[in-house]
């Protein structure tokens, strides 16, 4: 079950989508996940334990102490921050606290995936977000595909699974077309096609639902 730890559930958390900064500086909610990471961790599992859930997968790096605490609980898989085509004006300029890391180039897809790698990250993320500067939304997922595969290739090449955070149609086709392992989310823009199922079949690729 993927799960961001930037995300506590909480009203401030999303300033991308409902913007209370006025209220409530961001920076307070971040430093509150950081001094309140486990709980919000039980009650994620609390809430979830009669699904059946026995793993989760997160994006965002922890601590030493905190990922040692966490050890009692069920296995967490972690990601760093999700690479993006896009990051949210509110959510940028956060320094180590950022979910994202905004990829412009190729050279950019490769370099930051090896940074990552210092923090030996289980897989790979991918916020493949396209269509915000142009009405053509494959267009626009078509420009960023070198992007995209170049972050697949490097995560492949450090034996890395790659999961994409990809909602529309055509991303998700292009993303399971270039190496995704996980698809995170549901498409939402369009029915799916028997054609799409099957690439999804053939590729041998997972889905995860938030």
């Amino acid at each position: 079950m993927p799960h961001s730890f930037s995300q506590t559930g909480g009203l401030y958390t999303r300033p991308d989508a409902i913007d209370l900064r006025k209220y409530k500086p961001y920076q307070e909610e971040i430093d509150w996940a950081h001094d309140h990471m486990e709980e919000v961790l039980r009650r994620y599992f609390a809430k979830w334990y009669h699904h059946g859930l026995m793993s989760v997968r997160q994006s965002i790096s922890l601590n030493t102490e905190t990922h040692s605490r966490m050890q009692r609980m069920p296995s967490i898989y972690m990601a760093g921050p999700l690479l993006t085509t896009y990051e949210p004006k509110a959510l940028s300029n956060l320094g180590d606290d950022g979910p994202f890391n905004l990829v412009k180039t190729v050279e950019d897809a490769i370099n930051l995936v090896q940074q990552q790698l210092q923090y030996q990250p289980d897989m790979i993320k991918i916020w493949y977000i396209v269509g915000r500067d142009t009405s053509d939304i494959e267009a626009s997922a078509r420009r960023y595909l070198p992007i995209i595969k170049a972050i697949s290739d490097e995560a492949h090449k450090n034996n890395l699974p790659l999961a994409v955070h990809a909602t529309q149609r055509i991303t998700a086709k292009l993303a399971v077309e270039n190496g995704c392992d996980y698809l995170v989310h549901s498409v939402d823009d369009e029915l799916l096609t028997d054609e799409f199922v099957q690439l999804r079949k053939n590729k041998k690729q997972s889905y995860v639902q938030h």
